[in-house]
Formats: structure tokens, C-alpha cells, sequence
């Protein structure tokens, strides 16, 4: 074994640790990497604590450090530079994904909040002195800085004390077995795993890809929005034509906040707010009485939430009983 292919604190000349602390070291490195995949939220602070679950990343990450040790040998700092890269973006990902529906009241969307969270903190950057402004950048980097270096340090104990011992012994390999079973359940959606296996990060990842791909993709647009909407046929009509009904009557106009994100989140909701193209129901039934729909509402920024408006309630609060969800 060469000095390339050791962690940064040994050499191949150097004192070898005692049998009993590379055990300690290599059950060390394999909870830190998957607890850093399988962490909870801690509401309603921007934290996170430990959880005890299964990651599904982690048992991936495990499958190619055995392939790639058993086919391979020992790796290259270079490679497990780069497997550290991989995990550190999946750590990312499970941080959003896990502390963004607490604090925000929903799920991140690239799509929505991209535009927006430059904004956010660009406004939230001009009441804060030019030192703050550099003391949070410096901290935010720093926080990178020692994440990064914790995982290499794991990852490079794992590759060297942990693989090497598994590929020699049976019984790891009917362990690594069942939990790819688990995991596979998992992803199925079984939810019996749900308690000893946490969330996974992937498919978000997924998801968000397949968003963006369709946001910025004009043939895929054509197919999940309309040509044109209503107020843009109306808009392009002579004046007077759209508005010329009304015959001088008073139009009370109430504006609707985030309607397309919530027409393309929920199109599995037809009794929300229905997309271009669908029915509109009248949902009173008295002949003469104001027309209303209950709807989820989301802000345009990150960092704040709109309650549901439920004309139906004397408050204009969801009271949950007109079939709106998210309160």
C-alpha cells in the first residue's frame, strides 16, 4: 500500500494504530457518514438532530466503495476526494430537503425559489454592515470547509480500515445484503421501512432535475400549459371588447398569489384551483350567491408563509372543514 493511497494522518513508514482503534475508528466513520444522510429536523430552528435511521445514499455509498476497493485496491486520495464531493452534495440536498418544508411550510423548488433566494439574500444583506456581511460569508464557507474535511476524513477510514475487512468476511456481505433489500422496499414505497430507513435524497434530486428540465424546455411547456390564458386572450382584444359585459358595473378584483405554482404543484387536486383548460364548478348552491373556492396560497419570497384564505370562515381562516388540507 502506498502513501497516496493513505488518509492524511498516516504514512506508510508511520506508526500503525492498535487493531482495537481501527475497529473503534472504522464503526466511527461508518455512523458519521450515515447519520450525516439521515439526520431530522429540528423545529422550528434551522438545526438538525440525529437520527438512527438507515440512509439509503449511504448503502450506495457502501456498494461502490466495496466495487471499487475490491476491483481497484486501496484509493487514491484523488478518488476519495471525489467521493467526498458526491456525499457532501447528497448532505446538501438532505439539509433542504429535511429543514426546508419546517421552515417554509412546503418543499424547496429550484424552479419557484431559484430567482428568488438570490434576492432574499441580497435584501437581507443591505441592513448588515460590510464586516457582517463578511464575517456570515466567511462563516458559511468555514461551515463548508470543516464539513468537507470531516467526510474526506471518514470516507478515507471507511475505504481503508472498514472495506478491506468487509470484502474478507461473509457475514458483512449477508448484512450489505438486507440492507439493500431495505433500501430497494424503500424506495418501492413500502412503508413498513419507513421507520428503520429514513428518507432518501436522490429522488429529490430527481425531481427538481425533471422540473428544471421542463421549466426551460419550450416543447415540454406546450404540452403542460395552454397556448395562451384567458387574460391574455383578453388583453389582446380591442379595448373595450373584454371588459365591455360588464355594462358599467363595478368589477372587484381579488389578487390570487402564486397561482401557476400552485396549478402546477397540485395537479392531482382537481377540487383545488383548477389548471387552464378544466371546468370550473359553481360551488354554492344558491342561486345569486357570491362564487368562492378554498386554495392553498405561498409566497413569492423564501422565509415567510400565507395561511389558506377560506371565504367560507368569518375570519378568513381554514377552520379544515371545506376540504383545504394545509393548515
Amino acid at each position: 500500500m502506498t502513501a497516496e493511497a493513505l488518509p492524511d494522518h498516516q504514512t506508510a513508514g508511520g506508526p500503525q494504530p492498535c487493531p482495537r482503534r481501527r475497529v473503534v475508528a472504522a464503526v466511527l466513520a461508518l455512523l458519521f457518514l450515515n447519520g450525516m444522510l439521515s439526520f431530522k429536523e429540528w423545529w422550528p430552528t434551522p438545526g438538525v438532530l440525529p437520527d438512527h435511521r438507515l440512509a439509503p445514499e449511504f448503502v450506495w455509498l457502501w456498494l461502490a466503495l466495496l466495487a471499487a476497493v475490491g476491483l481497484a485496491g486501496p484509493l487514491s486520495r484523488r478518488a476519495v476526494a471525489g467521493f467526498t464531493l458526491v456525499y457532501m452534495l447528497l448532505v446538501v440536498g438532505r439539509y433542504a430537503d429535511v429543514t426546508a418544508p419546517s421552515l417554509f411550510g412546503r418543499p424547496i423548488n429550484l424552479y419557484w425559489d431559484g430567482a428568488q433566494i438570490p434576492r432574499f439574500l441580497w435584501v437581507s444583506a443591505q441592513d448588515l454592515a460590510w464586516w457582517q456581511s463578511g464575517a456570515a460569508l466567511a462563516a458559511v464557507l468555514l461551515l463548508f470547509w470543516v464539513l468537507y474535511r470531516l467526510l474526506r476524513l471518514a470516507m478515507a477510514v471507511t475505504a481503508q480500515e472498514a472495506v478491506p475487512y468487509a470484502l474478507r468476511r461473509p457475514w458483512v456481505w449477508g448484512l450489505t445484503a438486507a440492507a439493500v433489500v431495505l433500501v430497494t422496499a424503500n424506495y418501492a414505497g413500502v412503508q413498513a421501512t419507513w421507520p428503520v430507513v429514513s428518507k432518501p435524497v436522490i429522488p429529490t434530486y430527481w425531481r427538481q432535475a425533471k422540473l428544471l428540465a421542463t421549466a426551460f424546455s419550450p416543447r415540454q411547456l406546450t404540452e403542460v400549459l395552454p397556448p395562451s390564458t384567458t387574460l391574455e386572450t383578453a388583453l389582446a382584444a380591442p379595448p373595450g371588447a373584454a371588459l365591455g359585459a360588464l355594462a358599467g358595473r363595478d368589477l372587484y378584483l381579488m389578487p390570487l398569489e402564486s397561482y401557476g405554482a400552485i396549478a402546477y404543484d397540485h395537479p392531482e387536486r382537481p377540487g383545488v384551483w383548477p389548471r387552464p383548460g378544466r371546468n370550473w364548478r359553481q360551488t354554492s348552491p344558491r342561486p345569486g350567491a357570491r362564487w368562492s373556492r378554498p386554495s392553498f396560497a405561498r409566497p413569492p419570497l423564501p422565509g415567510g408563509r400565507t395561511w389558506p384564505i377560506c371565504p367560507c370562515s368569518p375570519d378568513w381562516t381554514c377552520p379544515t372543514r371545506c376540504g383545504t388540507t394545509s393548515c
